[in-house]
Order: C-alpha cells, then sequence, then structure tokens
C-alpha cells in the first residue's frame, strides 16, 4: 500500500483508485505502518478482537466509490457522492492464509475491518456474509481478485 499527502495540513491518504484518507494523521510525518482491524469472522460476525495488519503487506484489489451526488426529492434522500467510500485489499497474514482487509471512510471516521477466510481459505465466501452480492461484484470492478468468487470454484 502506498500513500499520498498532499499538503503538510491535510491527512495522509492512499495513493490508489479508493483515495481514502486516514483521520488524525496530519500531524504525522510519515504514514501509517499499521491498521488495528476489527475482525469479521468467517460466518460474518464481527468477533470481540483486532488483528495488526502491516500496511506494507496491503495489495489493493478495487474501490468501492458510489458515484455523483443526486438532488433530494419527494421520494428519495439527498446523496453528497463518495461520502461513503471503501478499499478492499489482500493481505498475506503471517500463517499464510489469505485476508482481505477492507478499509472504510465516511463523514464520522476511518474504519478497518480484515475478513477471516473461511475453513477451505476462501476469503469471498467470508465477505459474502458481510456484503450483497451486487456490492461485491461493484467492489472489484476495478480491481483484480486473485481468488474464486462464491459460484466460480
Amino acid at each position: 500500500m502506498k500513500f499520498i499527502k498532499e499538503d503538510p495540513l491535510y491527512n495522509w491518504g492512499t495513493n490508489d483508485p479508493a483515495s481514502l484518507y486516514i483521520n488524525h494523521t496530519s500531524k504525522e510525518p510519515e504514514p501509517p505502518k499499521e491498521f488495528a482491524c476489527t475482525v469479521i469472522g468467517h460466518s460474518g460476525i464481527l468477533r470481540p478482537a483486532t488483528i495488526s495488519v502491516q500496511t506494507a503487506d496491503l495489495e489493493f484489489l478495487g474501490a468501492g466509490l458510489f458515484g455523483p451526488p443526486r438532488d433530494k426529492s419527494e421520494h428519495h434522500g439527498g446523496w453528497t457522492g463518495d461520502a461513503y467510500k471503501f478499499g478492499v485489499y489482500a493481505h498475506l497474514s503471517s500463517r499464510s492464509r489469505h485476508h482481505v482487509v477492507i478499509l472504510r471512510t465516511d463523514g464520522g471516521g476511518f474504519y478497518s475491518s480484515g475478513c477471516e477466510p473461511d475453513g477451505r481459505g476462501n476469503v469471498a465466501t467470508s465477505m459474502q456474509h458481510v456484503l450483497s452480492r451486487n456490492a461485491m461484484g461493484h467492489l472489484f470492478l476495478r480491481g483484480s481478485y486473485p481468488w474464486p468468487l462464491p459460484g466460480q470454484r
């Protein structure tokens, strides 16, 4: 994973199509070296644990960007455009099992989650518990996913 800092007063951001800003890093001279990720178990349930993920070990897979803003109408709420942004990254853990790390930014801050592989090591099955099939397809349009998606075994 590579980072960029556009101005000394700005937060560090990811230098990939997701373009995520990492909160509370504006005063840091160096980009983050690790993230503490909430663990999403293979059943899709958040575990009361975190894993430490080295940023140097993350490889960009795809971005969840939800498009241009829409005006508020009588039937639909307004949308501010890419208020919610997701980045999906591959991470090879020390146990040599593939993990997926999902980074998210929104108006409330920066969040990091780590999806555990299922018993067969298939991270896509784990992510399917968390994301809809359409959301998974959208996330991987911009990246290359090296493991089989559900139904592509």
